[in-house]
């Protein structure tokens, strides 16, 4: 069922009898309960732009990110995620993997 929407839309669809077995926490507050929702909502302004600077060519500039280790395994088993982009390219790829 994923995340739904407020808790007090979830609670009206078990009081209605829409879904059932499912237990919402008394003092549950806000839509985003889950920590990775949470942090998925903040705001961040963006980076400045890279306009100004000189051109890359292919693969001479890459941003690489590490995440993790994740809260909870993927679907896979994975607990970090790579992302690597190209500046000049705007290519991205993106690895789930274990670490051990």
């Amino acid at each position: 069922m994923g995340h739904p929407a407020p808790v007090d839309v979830l609670r009206k669809m078990i009081t209605t009898n829409m879904i059932k077995d499912v237990r919402v926490p008394l003092k549950l507050g806000g839509a985003s309960a889950c920590r990775g929702c949470q942090q998925g909502e903040k705001v961040q302004k963006p980076f400045p732009s890279n306009r100004d600077k000189r051109s890359y060519d292919k693969c001479e500039l890459l941003h690489l990110d590490i995440c993790g280790p994740m809260e909870n395994d993927s679907l896979g088993g994975s607990r970090y995620l790579l992302l690597i982009v190209d500046e000049a390219s705007g290519v991205d790829a993106r690895r789930a993997f274990v670490y051990e």
